[in-house]
């Protein structure tokens, strides 16, 4: 397997019938060919989005046939707080059948938001439970990664 390969990712965001963008969408069938052909070339890595919540059903039903995927989470842009960003996350691993994910990306807003550090206090629960492997931030320079990180 070549390093640079194994150093690339999948995103799952084209896949089912909402992609992200609205462009090209891959249906299930497409999706299960588009993951095992990555996983011949050496990929390990599926980006999987929160949003829409179709992708996270589609990646559920593909992944069991490629169980050497790691799994890269994001949290959602929802209403109701931290609690409802965290709740929205267990959603998700439920939708895509999967007891834990090996990192999950949080969203500026939601960090940036009045109960943030409620946020990643809740993060870091989950990653002391095992539920979740590492933790970042999906960041541009307009999002002020130095701030978010403080």
């Amino acid at each position: 397997m070549s390093s640079a390969v194994s150093r690339l990712g999948l995103s799952a965001s084209r896949f089912g019938t909402a992609a992200i963008g609205g462009g090209l969408r891959m249906n299930e069938a497409e999706a299960f060919a588009t993951v095992a052909l990555a996983a011949d070339a050496g990929m390990r890595l599926i980006d999987c989005p929160s949003d829409p919540q179709d992708v996270e059903r589609v990646v559920g039903q593909v992944l069991p046939c490629e169980p050497a995927f790691r799994v890269m989470a994001h949290t959602a842009r929802v209403d109701g707080g931290a609690g409802a960003v965290l709740r929205r996350l267990q959603t998700s691993l439920r939708r895509m059948k999967l007891e834990r994910v090996d990192a999950v990306l949080a969203h500026p807003a939601a960090l940036t938001a009045p109960d943030g550090s409620k946020l990643w206090d809740g993060l870091l629960r989950l990653k002391e439970r095992g539920v979740v492997g590492a933790l970042g931030i999906t960041a541009c320079v307009c999002d002020d990664p130095v701030g978010l990180a403080r």
